[in-house]
């Protein structure tokens, strides 16, 4: 019966050190399949959300047939001579994101602000894209941008029958306005900002818009910043609507 247990207490070690054994044979075989394979240095993958990519590793681009989403609404204004510079703008884009933009050509911008970014609201976010594309590209750091006037060819009117001064709400001292000459009018963007400032208003820049064909002047403004327009459009005695801002953010090229 002794002989019997102690058969049995030998048999059970048997078991265990099979045991045993087995389970280190299976640790090395996943060591060495790890070794072989180093997942830790293998590429970073981009993440896909609805069959595009939302993120993708830095300097990298996109797979075949898979695409960025656009993240905001983005206009390049550029001239003839901006070709190499707009090359640039389209890849920095892309390494920040933003699939698309929409490309504005025009003759010539007559800004008085070249290789410009602009952000159109107060949005955080959107102002930090801003500050890293013009960080990217070398720009000074971009401005936000509050209000936006399309001059159209009745501005001449407008301002001629406008005061030369005028009451605007509380806070219209940190209002800042872009002119656009869409009138055809020579001069009139300038005439335009003059008025405006001498409204208390910051003029940041005023240029030419894309077309000359405008027959209205309109606003376009931040949702936040809708009563300021409101007041100027009364003080200028403008007909029509005042509207969201086409774009979140511009670039404005300056002839190379």
């Amino acid at each position: 019966m002794i002989e019997g247990r102690v058969e049995m207490m030998r048999s059970r070690r048997r078991q265990r050190k099979r045991r045993i054994i087995a389970v280190a044979v299976s640790v090395l075989v996943v060591a060495a399949a790890l070794f072989i394979w180093r997942p830790w240095e293998a590429e970073e993958e981009p993440v896909r959300e609805n069959g595009q990519v939302s993120e993708l590793p830095e300097g990298a681009e996109p797979p075949e047939g898979l695409t960025l989403p656009e993240r905001y609404k983005v206009a390049v204004w550029h001239t003839p001579a901006d070709a190499a510079r707009l090359n640039e703008v389209r890849y920095q884009l892309t390494q920040l994101g933003q699939a698309r933009c929409a490309e504005v050509p025009i003759a010539v911008t007559g800004t008085v602000r070249v290789n410009a970014v602009y952000y159109y609201g107060s949005d955080e976010e959107l102002r930090s894209f801003a500050g890293q594309l013009a960080d990217r590209l070398g720009f000074d750091p971009p401005q936000r941008v509050d209000l936006s006037f399309v001059l159209g060819q009745d501005i001449e009117g407008l301002l001629a029958a406008a005061p030369k001064t005028a009451e605007l709400p509380e806070g219209a001292a940190d209002i800042v306005v872009e002119v656009l000459n869409g009138s055809g009018i020579p001069g009139m963007a300038s005439r335009t900002a003059q008025r405006l400032q001498g409204y208390g208003l910051v003029v940041v820049d005023f240029r030419n818009n894309d077309s000359f064909d405008c027959d209205e002047t309109t606003i376009y403004c931040a949702p936040d910043k809708h009563s300021y327009a409101l007041a100027l459009k009364g003080v200028l005695g403008m007909p029509g609507k005042v509207y969201p801002f086409d774009y979140d953010l511009q670039v404005v090229l300056g002839g190379g």
